[in-house]
């Protein structure tokens, strides 16, 4: 299985599985000592649309199992509060990764824009409706 680096704070980069307190996630950026981090779901859960299933290559390289989903929603946490497992996610795996988390940081953006004003009509600004 994997095994905890001692000095994780100096193996902490980008693509780094990883261990914390919620779980086993993916180093997606590090901006000093804060990291962005996406994280992996055990077995099955509900589905998410920033889900990424990983194909038949990426989830045992990673020793993931059938099931296991990366939900690719940006966190923000220190790094001292992060385990390296001795494991890189592949280059292809990781840019699918930030392609899903670009996806999904569009969509919330929009859902935050999108907010009616108290009282006002119910209708989805990012919607065009024709008569």
């Amino acid at each position: 299985m994997f095994s905890l680096s001692l000095l994780s704070k100096d193996w902490i980069k980008r693509g780094a599985i990883i261990s914390a307190r919620p779980g086993m996630g993916v180093v997606i950026r590090v901006h000093g000592e804060i990291a962005i981090i996406v994280w992996i779901n055990k077995g099955p859960s509900p589905r998410h649309r920033a889900d990424l299933y990983l194909t038949w290559y990426g989830a045992p390289h990673l020793n993931l199992q059938y099931g296991d989903v990366v939900r690719c929603v940006p966190f923000k946490m220190h790094v001292k509060h992060l385990h390296f497992l001795n494991v890189n996610v592949p280059f292809s795996v990781l840019r699918r990764i930030e392609v899903e988390v670009h996806k999904e940081i569009l969509l919330r953006n929009d859902e935050e824009r999108c907010h009616q004003i108290s009282g006002g009509p119910n209708i989805p600004c990012n919607r065009i409706y024709s008569r």
